[in-house]
Parts: C-alpha cells; sequence; structure tokens
C-alpha cells in the first residue's frame, strides 16, 4: 500500500502534533497542550500510529523517527525546541511568552532538548502502545489514516 498525502489536504486545516506514543513525558506533555488549548486547534497523533507513520513518509522523515515531537502548521513540519516555541504561541497565556526563547540559538535550544529527549525513558519511563485516548481527550486525537490517502496497488 502506498500512502498519498496531498499537500492541500484538509488534515492540515489543523496544526498537527506528532509524538512518541510510548513516552510518558511526551503524553503529560500531549496532556499539558490540551489543558491550555483553549480554541481546540491541535490535533495529536502518535508517531507510531499508521496515520502517523504516513505523514513522517510524507515529509522525508525515517520511518521509526522517534528523536522529537513534530509539529505540522500550514503543512510544513518543525522539529525539537523550534517545533514547541513554535505551538507555544498557540496556547493560551502565559504560555506565547516561551517564545521569546526563539532569541537563544538554535544550537543551544536543540542541545538542551536532545539531552532531555535521550534521558526521557530513564527519567519518566515508557509505558506500551495504545492507540485510545481518554473519552474526554478523543477529539484531539488523530491515529487512522484517512481511506481517501492511501492507494491499495
Amino acid at each position: 500500500m502506498t500512502v498519498k498525502i496531498p499537500n492541500n489536504a484538509q488534515l492540515f486545516e489543523h496544526p498537527l502534533v506528532l509524538f512518541d506514543g510510548i513516552c510518558n513525558l511526551c503524553d503529560h506533555t500531549v496532556r499539558f497542550i490540551i489543558k491550555r488549548d483553549r480554541n481546540e486547534v491541535f490535533r495529536f497523533i502518535p508517531l507510531q500510529s499508521a496515520l502517523g507513520k504516513a505523514l513522517l513518509a510524507h515529509f522525508g522523515f525515517p520511518p521509526n523517527y522517534r528523536d522529537s515531537f513534530v509539529f505540522i502548521d500550514n503543512g510544513r513540519p518543525c522539529i525539537k525546541s523550534t517545533a514547541f516555541i513554535q505551538i507555544s504561541k498557540k496556547l493560551q497565556m502565559p504560555w506565547p511568552l516561551f517564545s521569546l526563547t526563539i532569541i537563544v540559538p538554535r544550537i543551544l535550544r536543540d542541545y538542551i532538548y536532545n539531552k532531555i529527549g535521550q534521558n526521557r525513558y530513564n527519567w519518566f519511563g515508557q509505558h506500551d502502545y495504545c492507540e485510545t485516548q481518554p473519552a474526554e481527550m478523543s477529539q484531539h486525537f488523530l491515529t487512522e489514516l484517512p481511506q481517501e490517502y492511501t492507494d491499495l496497488r
């Protein structure tokens, strides 16, 4: 099966946050964002889901990419500290102020991000991947690949 996601796909109407679905830190970060997403604009996609894998391929990431959140806004991806800065801009106050960290050189921001990322399973643990989310949050999550994006050749 091949997957083709058009660049103008309806999927990109919302900012998308791709996250490691087995990482406890990532899971808590997603819940943090949801609680502060006053306008409910974000949609969350586990990297391990069919849709997550298809989006990784669409944007040229390796199939087992787990190094960072991938934030896709207006059809454009960003990763690591830049992803968090862009996400913070869309949250309720005071979190948009976090975007001021853009003045810190990206190499330093990403160094810190990478150190946390490399140790996240040791420090925060992990759990088995499960595509089900708490019922009160289910409208925020996407996991299934829409049929119109698959080509069963």
